[in-house]
């Protein structure tokens, strides 16, 4: 097969997640027999791998970084792929033929995860990836700079949790229906007036900072200040996740990847967007159900499928080495 690497929309691979990622999938298609272009558009540190720059004019397959097929800016012939790096760590990666994250082929195509061992992925990787404090940022210098300089919120104990992603992210803007935030508002609210239970809300740890002042403080910090005021402990630095989901009961999301590492603490999660894993989560398509999905968690949710497609996603799906992306390559093409 002929094969392009194509720079159409994400280009600069300079973090490692990016570049190893690129490198797994370049090695895997050429060893596969497989005659791989990449575009000249796409930067990557010097490396001794070798490839060759350009494009097939008529390539069986393009593969795409970051994107997802109803946003190629320019489309090259050939069957799309696309790949994303992602968590529940910062060497995973997925492959996909629709797009990435909550808009990937496994969102709806139910996939064949109920019957996967669990034991060992849960005895080992699960357990690294909590003693290591893992995230899809994981290793990143400028990440862990900024983890280092900012203060940590302290987190009560047996608490809902509720996550924010950014409010401009693709996965919301794009793949949902717009305006998280007026979303995250209306759940927040909707807990104070109608629970008695303690509430935690996480936000994007970047919001503060990619927000303009203005935004953040005439509609961010206004709410938050609300919410604060009514019991709530917001969260908007960088204290890790997996200092908060030992202590929380369920979790309450749209289409963020921290549903991935709320899977690695068995908590139950209420999702009201469609992420891939809505599977084996509470679908919240009203929010006045929330009072119903809080109540009857032990219903609803299963701790074994739970387990079961987090297993799958990171040993079946998801790419985490050469060997695991020679395998994904293998079953696409």
């Amino acid at each position: 097969m002929k094969i392009n690497i194509v720079g159409d929309r994400y280009y600069k691979l300079e973090d490692a997640p990016w570049f190893s990622a690129f490198f797994h999938i370049v090695n895997s298609c050429q060893d596969l027999g497989h005659k791989v272009i990449v575009d000249s558009s796409i930067q990557i540190p010097g490396s001794a791998l070798p490839f060759v720059r350009g494009q097939h004019p008529d390539p069986d397959i393009s593969i795409y970084n970051h994107s997802h097929i109803y946003a190629l800016n320019n489309p090259v012939a050939g069957s799309p792929l696309f790949w994303k790096p992602t968590g529940p760590s910062s060497k995973y990666f997925t492959i996909d033929p629709i797009g990435y994250a909550c808009h990937s082929s496994i969102s709806y195509d139910k996939p064949d995860f109920e019957s996967t061992e669990t034991d060992s992925f849960f005895e080992t990787e699960v357990q690294t990836l909590i003693q290591q404090k893992s995230n899809k940022w994981t290793g990143l210098h400028w990440y862990e700079k900024d983890c280092e300089k900012i203060a940590f919120t302290p987190i009560p104990r047996d608490h809902i949790l509720v996550l924010g992603q950014m409010p401009g992210d693709e996965t919301v803007t794009k793949f949902s229906f717009g305006n998280h935030w007026t979303k995250l508002v209306s759940i927040v609210e909707y807990l104070i007036e109608h629970t008695s239970e303690t509430i935690v809300v996480k936000l994007h740890p970047y919001l503060k900072e990619r927000s303009s002042k203005e935004n953040w403080d005439t509609t961010y910090y206004r709410n938050i200040l609300t919410w604060q005021k009514n019991g709530v402990t917001v969260v908007y630095d960088f204290t890790s996740i997996h200092d908060i989901l030992p202590k929380t009961k369920v979790a309450i999301l749209e289409n963020s990847t921290a549903g991935v590492e709320c899977l690695l603490y068995d908590v139950p999660i209420i999702s009201y967007g469609y992420p891939e894993y809505h599977w084996i989560t509470y679908n919240l398509n009203h929010l006045m159900r929330l009072n119903h999905a809080l109540s009857t968690v032990e219903n609803w949710w299963s701790k074994e499928l739970s387990r079961a497609w987090l297993t799958w996603y990171c040993t079946e799906y998801a790419c985490s080495d050469y060997e695991t992306t020679l395998k994904r390559i293998r079953n696409l093409l």
